[in-house]
């Protein structure tokens, strides 16, 4: 019988079959707040390749429902019409990064064509019972700002978070998706939601500061956060209206900061009064 798990990611599920019985429990383990009973709505086929290795050049391409992919040391392809994806890891060791990539790929493109949701490249944390997403390009500062958060905020992910879009508003969900090269003594995977307060574009500066965007910046600073979703046209019509909902309920603010504990002081009295300002 194959050995499978069922995953919940902010009520998106996954079936997952894997290659072999001696897998089972170091996946359980590493998914372990994410493990779920619900009927799942994708089937996704772990597969053992010995021979893969790491690629110098990745790739990901897009033909009709079908997205495959070589990346790092694994290989993958999505069916977004059948719900059914497949993907190759070298080891068990290997397997965990492999799972992340083939889930957070089916969340880009899943969510913003059920119109629920968006999964975002950027870290996000918890400040009293509030949920913050800060995000911007490479070396702007997401890492800085998780690591500044022990002790006073809870950091959900540094990586990818997911927002998800009711009638109630926005809410951040957590996802098991960290970096790659975040140290394992500092990854905390945990299953939890808080109401979104604010999506914060990061930028170094030499004192605290919030600048609102427009709704048309708002929608430019999101997609820098995240191409893949955007890169077949039915995909990115269905992204962008997801974001047009998102930054109609969620400010949306270009962050100036210095990397010091103080930031969490500045953010909770921005946002202690009124978390919309």
């Amino acid at each position: 019988m194959t050995p499978t798990l069922c995953l919940d990611t902010a009520s998106l599920t996954f079936d997952i079959a894997l290659p072999a019985a001696a897998w089972q429990a170091p996946v359980a383990e590493r998914y372990h707040a994410f493990l779920s009973s619900a009927a799942a709505a994708w089937r996704v086929t772990v597969t053992h390749d010995p021979a893969l290795g790491f690629t110098t050049a990745p790739w990901v391409r897009h033909e009709g429902p079908i997205t495959t992919f070589r990346v790092s040391d694994h290989t993958g392809r999505l069916d977004l019409a059948t719900r059914q994806a497949e993907v190759s890891a070298p080891s068990l060791a290997r397997v965990g990064s492999a799972l992340d990539r083939i889930m957070a790929y089916i969340c880009m493109q899943a969510l913003p064509r059920l119109g629920t949701g968006l999964l975002l490249h950027t870290s996000g944390v918890v400040l009293d019972g509030a949920g913050y997403v800060f995000t911007g390009a490479s070396g702007r500062g997401k890492t800085t700002v998780s690591r500044l958060a022990a002790g006073r905020a809870e950091v959900l992910t540094d990586e990818n978070v997911i927002i998800r879009l009711d009638a109630g508003g926005a809410e951040l969900c957590s996802t098991p998706f960290w970096g790659h090269s975040t140290p394992p003594e500092l990854i905390h995977r945990v299953n939890r939601r808080a109401p979104l307060a604010a999506i914060c574009l990061l930028e170094h500066a030499p004192d605290f500061r919030l600048d609102p965007l427009g709704p048309a910046e708002a929608v430019m600073a999101l997609l820098t956060t995240e191409k893949v979703a955007t890169e077949r046209a039915d995909s990115a019509a269905a992204w962008l209206a997801v974001t047009e909902r998102l930054t109609a309920r969620v400010p949306i603010y270009r962050l100036g900061f210095r990397p010091t504990p103080e930031l969490w002081d500045f953010i909770s009295a921005e946002f202690s009064h009124d978390p919309t300002r």
